[in-house]
């Protein structure tokens, strides 16, 4: 895909959040304060049963669950089809407290980019590659999409900042299709991978 062709796809104006985005991402913030371990273990897990049980202590906090409904909605979000977005709410929840995040700096474009934990993110590999390439070469770009707010004017800009970086780093021939939303959290998730790696 050319530059321009992801230009026009992701800095267009993004639909307004789903109501169980709204859900979730409130779920992530409660959650956050008391599943910190649950959280990295969600993150990091490489198979698909570390995963769902990571996944199900998350999605079952009692103190954030308010009603069956967000019960339901959580725990959807956390098995099924939105994970990746999920995960990226957890991800730039746990970028928050990060305190070495911002001392990251851009590294030279390396030819592949793969990671264990990709096998678990309920997103397409060429996806998480290209999130990954840009986690390494344009940590700042991704921090300032990260300071905007999801859907917001300021998150367009920050994304026709980051074009150039995602047209480098996208695989020859691949047809980029997630909407702002899941491209958002693809790139939360690989700073974070990125994050705590440098932390070790």
């Amino acid at each position: 895909m050319s530059i321009l062709a992801a230009a026009l796809m992701i800095a267009g104006a993004a639909a307004p959040a789903a109501s169980t985005d709204d859900v979730m991402r409130k779920y992530v913030a409660c959650a956050a304060k008391r599943q910190d371990a649950q959280m990295r273990l969600m993150l990091g897990a490489t198979s698909e049963s570390q995963y769902r049980s990571a996944a199900l202590a998350f999605a079952s906090e009692p103190r954030c669950i308010r009603n069956d409904a967000d019960n339901t909605a959580v725990l959807f979000a956390t098995m099924n089809a939105d994970r990746g977005k999920l995960r990226g709410m957890v991800a730039e929840s746990l970028l928050t407290r990060s305190k070495t995040v911002r001392n990251l700096t851009a590294a030279p474009q390396a030819k592949v980019y793969t990671a264990d934990w990709s096998s678990t993110s309920g997103r397409t590999r060429a996806v998480d590659e290209m999130a990954i390439c840009a986690a390494a070469t344009n940590p700042l770009g991704i921090l300032t999409l990260l300071a905007s707010k999801p859907g917001s004017e300021q998150q367009r800009v920050a994304f026709t900042g980051l074009t150039p970086t995602l047209g480098t780093c996208l695989a020859a021939n691949y047809q980029l299709d997630t909407k702002p939303a899941g491209l958002r959290a693809a790139l939360a998730e690989a700073l974070y991978h990125r994050d705590a790696g440098s932390a070790q």
